[in-house]
């Protein structure tokens, strides 16, 4: 089964909302014992409920579908500033943001698989908002919030924020209004809701969540009322130890996968990614193409250079392990005639079971795993769908320029929570500009780049990861296509766009790494 996730924006979809509603009430849970003549009864919804709430709040909404199909389960949360709603708060004003989560229902066959915390994450996993919550009754959501922004929700912390938070609820929140009321103290942070709901099996919930490690400082609650949780910004981060840390990195495709399909780049605003023409009249030139060679693209994302040599007459395949991006490159090209045929795969270990005259694989897939082992099973790949005396061009990030320009140095074996102290960024999603240093951190010995890229755009759940990459010197890259039996060609430091000029290995421009490899006899 195949879970597929997505935010919608808005609340324009009448089925959606009959959905949600459905979901709701033959799942959320029952009546308590105050709610007189429905103690014990399904909690039900009506969509037209539904819809005013979320008209009100301008809400956001992420779903679970099962297999694409049918919904298992749902956020709501308003995340805005005072004024703002998160698509117009300034890149620099998100430390003013409240993530605040109203509403959570997962199905009952499909609980403990981890699909409410994918959903509760995409609304608390950016670091640079001001505060994240939950009114809830569960204790397992308070936890929830305590895991996704790695701080605990302290009463006497909230006590001292508890204007603003307010404030914010009874402006932004359906059911907090100046009737509500709060009790905040040092040892309790708690709202009488109303919301009469079942609570009979919370303290063995309490007593689940409880641990020497992580004691509950929420306080008690009784029917009607729901914990008031949040935890902040500048609060102090829970410590995580080098395992901990490492087992939240070392799920190294998923995130590379999930980072690089986020990437905007066929926006005006990725610079780089406007020389697809130039780039192709130079391969053609140097390699001296005469139009009827059989053209392979490893690492093709939306297919702009596939295109582009289709458009000149070659036969070419695209492969890429980013469906979302080869969605893109299909309708990209549907108005050619000779088309590109564009597959999901990994360039790792996909068998085409045919032979290319050209072989390309650009701007840095090779690198885009931090264990070079993986690396080099693409470039034996390259050379295992080649014909003899073909040709590959491929080109990586250039490690020299990258610590030449390098303004934070960390490392992972010493001190792997300074990981987190890097500035998250949008540079990924919005400019695919990776080489800002001020939002990347090096780390010498093992020659690993680290960055926090936060994705927010289209339809997607919003997410922060930390994105890992390896970058090569050009002795590093030369002598690994070496060892797999390649004869190096050309190499040179190079700017995209502008592969005729060779650069300097310090030069701020020389971000790449180009290589012309031929499959020798």
């Amino acid at each position: 089964m195949k879970i597929e996730y997505k935010l919608e924006s808005s609340l324009t979809n009448n089925l959606l909302t009959q959905e949600m509603a459905e979901l709701y009430s033959n799942h959320y849970g029952l009546w308590g014992s105050k709610q007189v003549g429905k103690e014990g009864q399904r909690i039900t919804l009506t969509p037209i409920k539904i819809s005013k709430w979320l008209e009100n709040e301008k809400a956001y909404i992420a779903t679970a579908r099962a297999d694409g199909k049918k919904l298992i389960g749902y956020a709501i949360a308003v995340v805005k500033s005072k004024n703002k709603t998160v698509q117009n708060i300034a890149e620099n004003d998100k430390s003013k943001i409240i993530s605040w989560v109203t509403q959570l229902v997962v199905h009952e066959n499909y609980r403990q698989r981890g699909i409410a915390r994918t959903l509760l994450f995409s609304f608390w996993g950016f670091s640079n908002y001001y505060a994240w919550g939950i009114l809830s009754s569960n204790p397992y959501a308070i936890r929830a919030l305590e895991s996704a922004t790695k701080r605990r929700a302290i009463p006497m912390t909230i006590k001292n924020r508890k204007d603003r938070l307010i404030s914010f609820g009874k402006e932004n929140i359906w059911y907090i209004d100046n009737e509500t009321e709060f009790k905040i103290t040092q040892t309790v942070s708690k709202a009488n809701t109303h919301f009469n709901s079942d609570i009979s099996n919370v303290q063995k919930k309490l007593e689940d969540v409880q641990t020497h490690e992580k004691n509950w400082e929420m306080g008690q609650i009784e029917e009607g009322w729901e914990w008031f949780a949040f935890t902040f910004n500048d609060q102090e981060r829970m410590k995580l130890t080098k395992s901990e840390i490492k087992k939240l990195l070392d799920s190294s495709d998923e995130i590379a996968q999930e980072a690089y399909s986020r990437m905007l780049m066929d926006s005006k605003k990725h610079k780089w990614s406007n020389h697809t023409k130039d780039e192709v009249l130079f391969i053609i030139n140097q390699l001296k193409l005469k139009g009827n060679e059989n053209i392979l693209d490893f690492g093709c994302g939306i297919g702009r250079h596939a295109i582009e040599f289709s458009e000149q007459g070659f036969n070419v395949v695209g492969v890429d392990f980013a469906e979302r991006l080869l969605e893109k490159a299909n309708e990209n090209s549907k108005h050619l005639q000779n088309k590109p045929i564009f597959q999901v795969g990994d360039c790792r270990n996909i068998d085409l079971k045919k032979q290319f005259d050209v072989v390309l694989c650009l701007y840095d897939v090779i690198g885009s795993f931090i264990d070079n082992e993986e690396n080099i099973k693409i470039i034996e790949n390259i050379y295992k769908h080649m014909t003899i005396n073909g040709y590959c061009i491929i080109s990586v990030m250039n490690y020299e320029v990258t610590e030449y320009i390098a303004k934070q140095e960390i490392s992972f074996d010493e001190f792997p929570d300074d990981v987190f102290k890097i500035q998250a960024s949008e540079n990924m999603e919005n400019t695919g500009n990776v080489f800002n240093p001020n939002f990347y951190a090096i780390d010498k010995k093992t020659k690993i780049i680290y960055r926090r890229e936060q994705f927010s755009s289209g339809d997607n759940l919003p997410t922060e990861l930390i994105v890992r990459d390896r970058r090569f010197t050009k002795d590093e890259i030369c002598n690994l296509f070496k060892n797999v039996g390649f004869k190096i060609v050309s190499s040179s430091y190079v700017q995209a766009g502008k592969w005729n000029t060779n650069l300097q290995n310090i030069d701020k421009r020389a971000k790449e790494i180009l290589l012309i490899c031929k499959k020798a006899d």
